[in-house]
């Protein structure tokens, strides 16, 4: 019924909760679950003001954490 199941994620209980749901529904249908976090622009009204840093630190801690939630799902089955 369901191939693939994107969840949308920002770190919080309720994205949390249904992360877990998505993966029970995954488990009965044998379907693909797509673990999506969108990264915020550059908060700079001028482009050449933008922290290139900053953006790449937040890039990797979100990976990191994306990469938590897929490893949690996996040790659940």
């Amino acid at each position: 019924m369901f191939r693939e199941i994107v969840v949308p994620v920002d770190r919080s209980e309720c994205a949390e909760c249904a992360l877990v749901h998505a993966a029970s529904i995954a488990q009965v249908f044998d379907s693909r679950v797509t673990v999506l976090h969108v990264m915020e622009a550059s908060r700079a009204t001028v482009p050449a003001l933008a922290n290139p840093i900053d953006w790449q630190i937040s890039r990797v801690e979100t990976e990191a954490y994306l990469q938590q939630r897929v490893d949690h799902l996996y040790a659940g089955g």
